[in-house]
């Protein structure tokens, strides 16, 4: 039940509202849905709960980073980078990505390239293993640089 004067959730049982001291009224369609408004809404009044989403958030924004192109493209364009989580492994997969742009564009030997694609793959498998984990270790030396601060 809702309580139509300080709209607060209370006992479907109760005849009058013991926060306000009001007399309760019936519910209506217009009440049911402010109420299951409040309740979605209360979900967040945890803040245990609500850090434990946040970060599962973050987390996912970050392993979405090491998806090429198109998944930093999807953070910077949904705003998504606030978090230093995300900003951390942003940067990477940015340093990442330009490294991997720049050796296809170098004319270098078959087995340079291979081995140079090979390094890319376990920077970016490590990088999404420390996504997953909600870590800012990094990659020895591309952690240091900063595109996004």
């Amino acid at each position: 039940m809702y309580c139509q004067y300080c709209k607060i959730v209370i006992n479907k049982k109760a005849n009058y509202c013991p926060y306000c001291g009001s007399k309760l009224v019936e519910e209506t369609d217009e009440i049911r849905e402010e109420t299951r408004k409040l309740e979605v809404a209360s979900e967040y009044s945890d803040p245990h709960l609500y850090t434990e989403k946040q970060k599962m958030k973050n987390s996912t924004a970050a392993l979405i980073s090491y998806f090429g192109l198109i998944g930093i493209g999807i953070i910077l364009l949904r705003g998504e980078y606030e978090d230093s989580l995300v900003k951390f492994h942003l940067n990477q997969s940015i340093v990442l990505n330009a490294a991997l742009i720049i050796l296809s564009i170098l004319p270098l030997p078959g087995f340079l390239e291979d081995f140079m694609f090979i390094l890319y793959m376990i920077a970016s498998i490590y990088g999404i293993y420390e996504a997953v984990n909600k870590k800012e270790d990094g990659i020895p030396y591309i952690n240091k640089v900063k595109f996004i601060k």
